[in-house]
């Protein structure tokens, strides 16, 4: 008796480039007005390819919710109206206008909606969704992941990587042995410079030291 084959999830589901912008956005309005971030710094914060936000960051830009900017110093930034923005600007600045279904998409048409009952319940879901994503701006989810950040003590990637920075440097002059100074033959005294001369002529020493 063979075993039927169940479906494995992924159905209506979000793309995996909409979920980068809206975690770069919130991660972004996180950070210092006008601060700019490259694409490795937000791609580490997000936890996604490097390249892959590269074109994320590129498409956000084009909607007008990052700034971005080339060369020394520069990277993304947050637009200074885009804390306004919301999950759904974010969502179709990458994705486009919602469209659940094939009826309801404004660049498709249907025959059937005029009459098939499930074009309202597809209609309904999709307004739904909408005002959810709509009423999630960017600047309010931003302010929920600092405050739960600070309540869990996590500490955001780059100052942890500069935190572990600092540790291995201070563990690094622990373990360095102590610089110990050559001394004269009574242990007190500094050993004199140059090398002693066989016969009792005194030491030689080396360019630029005079002789006595």
């Amino acid at each position: 008796m063979s075993r039927r084959r169940v479906p494995r999830g992924g159905g209506l589901q979000l793309t995996r480039a909409a979920d980068y912008a809206v975690r770069a956005l919130i991660h972004l309005a996180q950070q210092p007005a006008a601060t700019r971030l490259s694409q490795v710094d937000i791609a580490a914060a997000i936890d996604a390819p490097a390249p892959f936000v590269g074109k994320v960051m590129q498409q956000l830009a084009s909607a007008g919710l990052v700034t971005s900017q080339r060369g020394i110093g520069g990277g993304f930034a947050l637009h200074p109206s885009a804390g306004a923005a919301t999950m759904l600007d974010a969502v179709t600045a990458i994705e486009g206008p919602l469209a659940l279904n094939a009826c309801l998409s404004p660049d498709e048409g249907c025959g059937r909606s005029s009459f098939c009952p499930a074009h309202q319940v597809w209609h309904e879901v999709q307004q739904r969704v909408a005002e959810v994503l709509q009423a999630a701006t960017i600047g309010a989810l931003a302010a929920q992941a600092a405050q739960t950040a600070a309540a869990a003590g996590i500490v955001a990637p780059e100052r942890r990587s500069d935190a572990a920075g600092d540790d291995d440097a201070t563990r690094a002059r622990a373990t360095r042995p102590p610089r110990v100074r050559a001394r004269g033959d009574d242990g007190l005294s500094p050993r004199p410079r140059g090398r002693e001369i066989p016969g009792g002529l005194g030491r030689f020493r080396g360019p630029g030291e005079c002789h006595r």
